[in-house]
C-alpha cells in the first residue's frame, strides 16, 4: 500500500497468479485486473482494501501518530504512539518495539491486539 497523501491510497497485490491494483479515486476505489479496468471484482479486493488502508495504516486527524511515552509490555521496551482515526474517531494507541520496530500491541478503540 502507498499513500501519496491522505485520501490518495494505493493497494497491489497479487492473488493465484493475477495482480489486483486498487486505486482511491472521487467515486471511490477503482480496481484492475492485471493492467486491465475491472469493474466487477470478487469480493477479496475489497477486504485486501480495507485491511491495508483503514486497519494497518489509517488517516490520522494529528496527521501522524503522536509519541506518547516510552512504556514496557510484556517485557519489550516500546514507544507509546497515540493517534486518532480520522475515518471513526477511535482513539489508537500502538507500542512499537525500540529494538525491532515491530507493533507489540494496538488498541483501537475498544479493540485490543497484542502480539507476542
Amino acid at each position: 500500500m502507498t499513500r501519496s497523501t491522505p485520501g490518495l491510497e494505493r493497494v497491489q497485490f497479487k492473488r493465484d497468479g493475477i495482480t489486483w491494483i486498487g486505486e482511491a479515486e472521487h467515486q471511490g476505489v477503482v480496481w484492475s485486473r492485471n493492467g486491465a479496468h475491472d469493474l466487477s471484482p470478487p469480493e477479496i479486493v475489497n477486504r485486501v482494501w480495507q485491511r491495508t488502508t483503514m486497519v494497518l495504516d489509517p488517516q490520522k486527524k494529528e496527521g501522524s501518530p503522536q509519541l506518547a511515552g516510552t512504556e514496557t509490555i510484556a517485557g519489550e521496551p516500546c514507544n507509546h504512539d497515540h493517534f486518532t482515526n480520522a475515518n471513526s474517531g477511535e482513539a489508537n494507541d500502538v507500542w512499537v518495539s525500540t529494538r525491532d520496530g515491530r507493533i507489540v500491541k494496538w488498541t483501537a478503540g475498544k479493540s485490543v491486539l497484542e502480539l507476542h
